[in-house]
């Protein structure tokens, strides 16, 4: 899946990379180091089918660094900060970067939501 994601879409971070960032944004925040090791390492063969902006970016978020944008992001959802702020002001990150990120990150805590109900119903 990630021959495919890497590097698809427009924008100078393209949006499918964008995506991936939210996820390893979200990885982190749950302190899925794990799962980040390897993501990072399905990440790495694909890199260079991305632009130079985008593999920064993404090298980055595998190690744990992210821009300012992305730790608001994390803050609204865990009940910090204005959504309704927070969410404007992502919609305008580049063409459609803001909202892609988001996209990731909401992923990661859907499904951490749906494991842990599931673990708590069993």
């Amino acid at each position: 899946m990630l021959s495919v994601t890497i590097g698809a879409g427009p924008g100078t971070t393209p949006s499918g990379d964008d995506v991936i960032v939210g996820i390893l944004a979200g990885l982190h925040v749950f302190g899925l180091l794990n799962e980040v090791s390897i993501l990072a390492r399905q990440i790495v063969p694909f890199l260079p089918r991305t632009t130079v902006a985008s593999r920064h970016y993404l090298k980055a978020a595998m190690q744990g660094r992210f821009g300012q944008h992305v730790h608001d992001l994390v803050d609204t959802l865990a009940g910090d900060g204005d959504p309704d702020l927070t969410l404007q002001r992502a919609s305008k990150w580049g063409a459609t970067s803001g909202v892609d990120l988001l996209v990731g990150l909401v992923s990661v805590l859907a499904a951490s939501m749906n494991t842990r109900s599931v673990e708590s119903a069993a």
